[in-house]
């Protein structure tokens, strides 16, 4: 059983002190009944006050990720650029003229639900090449606007009529998150494509005026070159009856990712057998 609050920036542990404890008791009686044998809770900062109720109920923590948060302090792209290092603005404007010479286009896409399937299958392409459990239903593309509405933006990446990536951002109150990004590993490897995507969602929160971006915790070194900075969350497991070793590292990895429990892990590497085209 997993607990969190997928479409927000903030805990999905609400309420206080003793308030806590009960609901967590509630969640674990919830759990046996339904015969799982692990919850898990994400979410968490190191000195986040949830830890106590969390401790007193079993949990333990199994997943340490450093999320990449840029902070927006821009009133427009032109500032944000006059902001970074030489080196870094260089870098971004670079690949503008990369990416024209590669024939790849990145844009809003204001009609997503026209491109729900394709958006889907980039999407499960990057939790896949992560090591991610896809938890999310074959719909959820069209769901998550249909219940998020105008706080929902995609950006898609296109090369020869085809949308070669995409991502997916969220907006809760004053952030941003970049909550899902998609990439057709065999057509954008190589090309200046993510990059592009991470600029676009950079302009998106400008624009927004929100005063947090969330970038994930992947590709830190890339995200760093655009000036954001770790944040790290930490997840919490409590196991209800007694399992294997193995398995509680199994289900860790699953649900939190490789990049939470491996800290030799790169998602800078290429996948280890891409699709070719067809």
């Amino acid at each position: 059983m997993r607990c969190n609050s997928p479409l927000s920036s903030g805990p999905g542990l609400l309420g206080s002190g003793s308030l806590r404890i009960a609901v967590l008791e509630a969640v674990r009686a919830q759990a046996r009944a339904e015969r799982a044998l692990f919850v898990t809770y994400g979410h968490c900062s190191p000195d986040d006050v949830r830890w106590p109720a969390l401790s007193a109920a079993g949990f333990h923590q199994y997943g340490s990720l450093s999320d990449m948060v840029l902070p927006i302090a821009w009133q427009s792209t032109t500032d944000y650029l006059s902001s970074l290092p030489g080196s870094d603005r260089r870098r971004i404007t670079k690949q503008e003229r990369r990416a024209e010479r590669e024939g790849v286009r990145v844009e809003r896409l204001h009609s997503p639900d026209q491109h729900a399937r394709r958006l889907r299958e980039l999407i499960a392409g990057v939790l896949v090449h992560h090591g991610t459990c896809d938890i999310y239903v074959t719909d959820f593309v069209e769901q998550a606007q249909a219940v998020c509405g105008t706080d929902l933006h995609v950006i898609a990446a296109w090369r020869g009529g085809e949308i070669i990536g995409c991502a997916v951002a969220l907006r809760d109150g004053d952030t941003l998150m970049a909550k899902w990004l998609g990439l057709d590993y065999a057509l954008s490897w190589g090309t200046s494509t993510y990059r592009l995507l991470l600029f676009r969602i950079v302009e998106l929160a400008i624009e927004l005026g929100v005063r947090t971006l969330s970038l994930g915790p992947t590709a830190s070194e890339t995200k760093q070159d655009f000036g954001a900075v770790a944040s790290q969350r930490l997840s919490a497991l409590a196991v209800l009856a007694p399992v294997p070793a193995w398995l509680v590292g199994s289900v860790a990895q699953l649900v939190a990712g490789r990049a939470a429990i491996d800290p030799t892990y790169s998602s800078a590497r290429a996948p280890a057998s891409p699709a070719l085209p067809g």
